[in-house]
């Protein structure tokens, strides 16, 4: 019986798909973060949100703030970078992030991109 022929990928396609990067354990290691690149047809880039997996269960914990993961800063926090859109250019903006529960909070602004 011959192959069937596969439809040839597309752009649409493309969009659909999630990049997983930077999986990094919790100092205790219970906790397991992540971050997935999305792409934007629209404004032809790409987009990272954070997503922590615990208990086997995966949850998106960043929503539409451009964030990737840094390090953790102990068992239950996480350092955060992201572009608020106030950064001076030239400036890297640092936030942390309570994954208990909470909005990601700025804590520093480092010299350079």
């Amino acid at each position: 019986m011959p192959a069937k022929k596969s439809a040839p990928i597309t752009i649409e396609d493309i969009t659909k798909y999630r990049f997983p990067a930077n999986l990094q354990y919790s100092p205790d290691g219970k906790l397991l973060a992540f971050q997935a690149m999305r792409s934007d047809v629209e404004k032809n880039c790409y987009h990272n949100d954070v997503y922590l997996v615990k208990n086997g269960t995966t949850v998106q914990i960043t929503h539409s703030l451009d964030a990737t993961l840094v390090i953790w800063d102990d068992e239950n926090t996480m350092i955060l970078k992201r572009n608020s859109g106030n950064a001076l250019p030239g400036t890297t903006e640092l936030f942390r992030l309570d994954v208990r529960g909470g909005e990601a909070m700025p804590w520093i602004t480092l010299p350079f991109p």
